[in-house]
């Protein structure tokens, strides 16, 4: 560094501008370069950050990391602070303040050019820098909650199967049942009207679908429920105050029978009741016994989705699908008397698993050696 600046110095003199800041930007990037650069502003400085690289930089202090996330998004290039990000996040502890990171995640949001955030999105799904951001805030108490659940719903489709989910705007649905029925009436049309209107501009076309987009990995993204984790009591109350709410609005906004099925999803999230050891739960039961057929049906296929992919040994046949038809079936019988609604439908899903033994025992056969 010493022979470097009186040499760059040379060079804007006697030579030009131009090479003098070409001599810069192959250099690896430090705090003595940016110093220099910062006192000569002008031309200078805008020319260095518009084409100086942020891989493997010499990060000073918490100022320098600030002095490097203004200039390469003034020069409007988002992909570089990605890649900022990545490397200060190696350091013991990681340079730079919670404001400059979140400054990072929101120029994406607010003003990034569509070439910029396409180069970008090449460095997030190399180095999953973005959920590496994201656990890096949440280390610290004083960040925004509705910031980082904003930006969460921006970097959805990046945080959702990621070392770090997202949870501010998860938890978001969990205590607002308002958020749930906008998100439901985001991906879903109402069930009286279309609204695919011949009138609807281009631009407002692509908003819509943009929007359920959005709500539609929200919800896909939705792993909790209501009340959860605290006490037996206190969560049933939680959690029938929040379902009884979402119906009036789903219900208000022409999405009934939609609500109701996603409301089933995520009553099938809910452990089994404690005082009986069957699943679902008691909220659940109360919904079934009272008639909302879609509540059931929606608890049902998450339920079967929810068991994933199987694993079978050659000619093993039906062997698992039983095992959960009696145990359906076992459920069923214990709770009968007192929710036959309830009774049923784990009699059915028991009697679909039947089927699908039998169906398994013939693919085993057909695949067996005699």
């Amino acid at each position: 560094m010493k022979w470097l600046i009186p040499f760059v110095e040379r060079l804007l003199h006697e030579i030009s501008e131009d090479v003098a800041v070409e001599v810069l930007v192959s250099l690896r990037s430090t705090p003595e370069i940016r110093d220099w650069v910062d006192a000569q502003g002008g031309r200078i400085r805008q020319e260095y950050w518009r084409r100086a690289s942020m891989g493997v930089p010499s990060v000073r202090d918490d100022e320098d990391f600030r002095r490097i996330v203004d200039g390469i998004l003034e020069a409007h290039r988002w992909s570089e602070s990605i890649e900022l990000a990545r490397w200060a996040l190696h350091d013991s502890p990681p340079k730079g303040r919670p404001e400059d990171y979140l400054r990072i995640l929101a120029h994406a949001e607010q003003g990034c050019t569509n070439d910029e955030l396409a180069e970008g999105r090449r460095h997030q799904s190399e180095s999953y820098v973005i959920p590496k951001i994201f656990r890096h805030l949440d280390e610290f108490g004083n960040v925004s909650k509705p910031d980082l659940a904003r930006l969460e719903s921006f970097y959805i489709e990046v945080l959702e199967d990621s070392e770090r989910p997202p949870k501010y705007i998860t938890r978001a649905i969990e205590e607002n049942p308002q958020f749930f029925a906008e998100l439901v009436s985001a991906v879903f049309r109402p069930a009286s009207k279309d609204e695919r209107a011949p009138d609807i501009s281009e631009v407002e076309r692509k908003a819509r679908e943009q929007r359920a987009h959005v709500a539609f990995r929200i919800l896909h993204a939705w792993t909790g429920y209501p009340g959860e984790g605290r006490p037996r009591d206190e969560r049933d109350a939680d959690l029938k105050r929040w379902c009884d709410a979402a119906l009036d609005l789903v219900k208000a906004d022409d999405r009934e029978i939609v609500g109701q099925h996603q409301i089933g999803e995520m009553l099938r999230r809910v452990p089994k009741d404690e005082s009986d050891g069957v699943w679902p739960c008691r909220v659940a039961r109360e919904y079934i016994e009272g008639g909302f057929v879609e509540i059931a049906r929606g608890m049902q296929t998450a339920r079967f989705n929810s068991r994933g992919v199987v694993t079978k040994s050659l000619g093993e046949g039906g062997k698992q699908e039983r095992e959960i038809a009696e145990s359906y079936q076992a459920d069923a019988d214990k709770i009968r008397d007192t929710y036959p609604l309830t009774a049923a439908m784990l009699g059915n899903m028991a009697q679909g698993y039947l089927g699908l033994a039998e169906h398994a025992d013939g693919d085993a056969e057909e695949f067996t050696d005699p």
